[in-house]
């Protein structure tokens, strides 16, 4: 928790919070309260404190949250809806909404429930769609999930496109970010190519981020078992 407090990289601060969603751990909320409160920290910090504290899901995190869903940075603003209404799921249990993840078989904590797609959720998935109506292909917080997701599926197909939003310097800095950790995950020739475009761009959470994919291309392409290995 210390090095969300203190260290100067806002990637690092970022990575922090989400490891303490994912953890789940309630010793950190004061701590991510402390982070989202404070409007001097990057917004990007800020909104992934806002996501862990909807991971963590605790009841004691909805006042907290409410308090910035008018926060002057959209992305800040966004998180804590999206971390209100996963809070509120797991209060009320609306099953009949969307799954309770014990058939799914990744692991991770992620910002909403999953979501049935069958052709006979088609209705459920439109009242998905009515209770996130702010999550429109303009928001930066859209975009960068997005991302995030396709770096996950790890499909060349998707590099074009990843590269044209991290090349976009009018794109919002989360969102490029996160476009340069999926290259890296994705990890072919093309994706280094366009990562080494930008190792020294004005940017420093893009910088930082590319520098980290390209490590993470390195391994993707190398025949270690473990990524970043302190055993060696």
């Amino acid at each position: 928790c210390r090095c969300l407090l203190e260290d100067e990289s806002a990637l690092l601060k970022h990575e922090c919070a989400y490891c303490l969603g994912q953890i789940q751990d309630t010793h950190a909320i004061p701590v991510l309260n402390r982070v989202l409160a404070n409007t001097d920290e990057h917004p990007m910090v800020r909104h992934e404190a806002a996501e862990a504290l909807g991971a963590i899901g605790a009841h004691q995190s909805l006042d907290v949250l409410k308090k910035y869903l008018s926060d002057g940075n959209k992305s800040v603003s966004e998180t804590c809806l999206l971390a209100i209404q996963r809070i509120e799921y797991l209060l009320n249990k609306t099953k009949d909404l969307i799954t309770d993840g014990s058939s799914v078989p990744f692991k991770s904590v992620d910002p909403v429930p999953p979501l049935r797609c069958d052709e006979s959720d088609i209705s459920k998935l439109d009242r998905y769609r009515d209770r996130f109506p702010e999550f429109t292909l303009l928001s930066r917080e859209f975009r960068h999930e997005v991302a995030y997701v396709l770096g996950q599926m790890q499909n060349p197909s998707t590099v074009t496109q990843l590269a044209a939003n991290l090349a976009d310097f009018d794109e919002n800095e989360m969102v490029r970010h996160e476009c340069a950790e999926a290259l890296g995950a994705i990890a072919t020739n093309d994706a280094q190519q366009e990562l080494n475009k930008y190792i020294k761009d004005s940017q420093r959470v893009v910088r930082e981020s590319v520098e980290v994919a390209l490590d993470m291309s390195d391994y993707n392409n190398s025949e270690e078992f473990q990524y970043a290995n302190a055993l060696k």
